[in-house]
This record gives C-alpha cells, structure tokens and sequence, in this order.
C-alpha cells in the first residue's frame, strides 16, 4: 500500500508540470513532465528505502510485546541482533 501511495506523487508531478508548461512550451512539456515524474519516482524510492532500513527495531519491538504478553515464546523466535564489525 505505502508502495502505491509513494507512486502517486510521480503521477500528480507529471500532470503538474504538464499543466504548467504545456501551452508555454507546446510539445516539449511532455519531456519535462516525464522528467518531473521519473524524478519524483526516484526520489519517493530513496526516502522509502531509508525509512524501511530504519524500522528493523519496530518489526522486533513488536515481536517482544506479542511474546511476553499475548502469544507466548513458542510461537515466535527473535532471532539475535546482528552487529556490524
């Protein structure tokens, strides 16, 4: 869902830029609002690929809560955190 949600800010800098700049500059707008879009498309991949690298620790927070106080140990194993030598 995240996924979709990111893409559409590719999709609304194509038709932005394409409103702005189609009567000015006629057909080479297209060029630009591609442009625009593939920008927008690279730059919301950037920022989600920084934010999912950055939430390992939710993902094992949550298995912590659902084993101490809900499901039991026997149903998840947490696998030991791994150090960057």
């Amino acid at each position: 869902m995240a996924g979709l949600l990111f893409g559409l800010f590719g999709f609304g800098a194509f038709y932005l830029s394409l409103a702005l700049f189609l009567e000015p500059l006629g057909i080479a707008a297209f060029a630009i609002a591609i442009a625009a879009a593939v920008v927008m498309q690279a730059a919301t991949l950037r920022n989600h690929r920084r934010v999912r690298l950055a939430e390992p620790h939710r993902t094992r927070q949550t298995l912590q809560i659902l084993e101490c106080h809900a499901i039991g140990p026997a149903r998840f194993r947490i696998p030991p955190r791994r150090t960057s030598a």
